[in-house]
C-alpha cells in the first residue's frame, strides 16, 4: 500500500463528499426517509456514498468497499476494505444541526489502520497521516489550511469525559461516570467524539447504545494514532473491525494508555 497516496485520496474524497452533502442541502430542501432497520437516509447521504465508494473503487481497484448505505456491500468478507459511513449523523444534519461528518477509514485484519473524519460545517478534518500520525486540519478546504499534530491527554482523575447526547439520561453512563471519578460530562454527536479524545479535550467516550462499525472505524484509527485505545465494555478487548454484521459491542474510548489502565482497574 502506498501510504502517501492512500492519504491525499482520503483527504480529497472526503473534502468532495463534504461539498456534495452542502451542495443538496442548499439546494431545493432535504428529501429524508426512514430504511428498513429505523435509520434515517437522505439525498446527502446516498450522493456522497456514490461519490465515496466510486472513488475509493476507481483508486484502489483490489480493496473492497463496505459502506452503510450500499447494503450489498455488507456481505463483504475480506481481510482488508475500506469503511464508510458517508454522513454521519443523518437527524442532526436533515434537523439542520452541523454535527455530522463524512467517516471513511481502511481495515486491515481486523484494525482500523488509516482514517478521515470530515465535519463540513467546521471545514475540520481529522485524518491518520501517511506516517501514522493524527492530524488535525482547520480550514480544511481552504488554502489557509492549518495543520496540528493531535496528542492525547496523559490522563490523571478526575477524568472528563465525552458522550453521545442521546445518552443525557443513560444509567449506563451514570454508572461509569461513577465507577471512573469523573469530573465533568460533555455531549457531542457523530465520530468527532473520538477526535475531541485524540485532540486531548477529553479522557473517555463509554458508548452503550448500539453503533456499526462504519461510524467508528474512521474515529478509531484516528485515536489510535494519537496514543488512545478503543475496547470493548464487556470484556476490555481491542474493538476489532469486519465482524459478522459489522454490528459493535459496547465499548469505551480512552484517551492513552494511562486512562485505559484506570478503566481496566475500577471495573474489574
Amino acid at each position: 500500500m502506498d501510504f502517501d497516496r492512500l492519504e491525499k485520496v482520503l483527504l480529497d474524497l472526503a473534502l468532495e463528499a463534504g461539498n456534495r452533502i452542502a451542495e443538496i442541502r442548499n439546494s431545493a430542501g432535504l428529501d429524508s426517509r426512514k430504511k428498513a432497520d429505523g435509520s434515517m437516509v437522505t439525498e446527502a447521504d446516498k450522493a456522497a456514498d456514490e461519490l465515496l465508494r466510486s472513488g475509493l473503487l476507481e483508486s484502489f481497484p483490489g480493496i473492497p468497499v463496505v459502506s452503510e448505505e450500499c447494503a450489498e456491500s455488507h456481505a463483504t468478507d475480506s481481510e482488508e476494505f475500506f469503511i464508510v459511513d458517508p454522513l454521519d449523523g443523518t437527524r442532526n444534519f436533515a434537523r439542520g444541526s452541523s454535527e455530522f461528518t463524512v467517516n471513511v477509514a481502511l481495515v486491515r485484519s481486523g484494525v482500523a489502520i488509516r482514517g478521515v473524519v470530515y465535519a463540513p460545517d467546521y471545514d475540520q478534518m481529522f485524518h491518520t497521516s501517511s506516517d501514522g500520525f493524527a492530524i488535525e486540519t482547520r480550514a480544511a478546504s481552504s488554502s489557509n489550511a492549518k495543520l496540528t499534530k493531535c496528542l492525547a491527554r496523559d490522563a490523571a482523575p478526575p477524568f472528563k469525559v465525552v458522550a453521545s447526547r442521546s445518552a443525557r439520561k443513560s444509567a449506563n453512563v451514570e454508572s461509569f461516570l461513577a465507577m471512573i471519578g469523573a469530573s465533568s460530562l460533555h455531549f457531542a454527536n457523530s465520530s468527532i467524539k473520538f477526535c475531541m479524545l485524540a485532540r486531548g479535550d477529553f479522557d473517555f467516550y463509554p458508548r452503550f447504545g448500539p453503533t456499526m462499525e462504519w461510524d467508528t472505524a474512521a474515529g478509531h484509527a484516528i485515536l489510535s494514532a494519537a496514543g488512545g485505545k478503543v475496547v470493548r465494555f464487556d470484556d476490555g478487548d481491542t474493538l476489532i473491525y469486519g465482524k459478522p454484521g459489522y454490528s459493535n459491542p459496547a465499548f469505551v474510548a480512552a484517551s492513552s494508555e494511562r486512562a485505559m489502565r484506570e478503566f481496566a482497574r475500577v471495573s474489574n
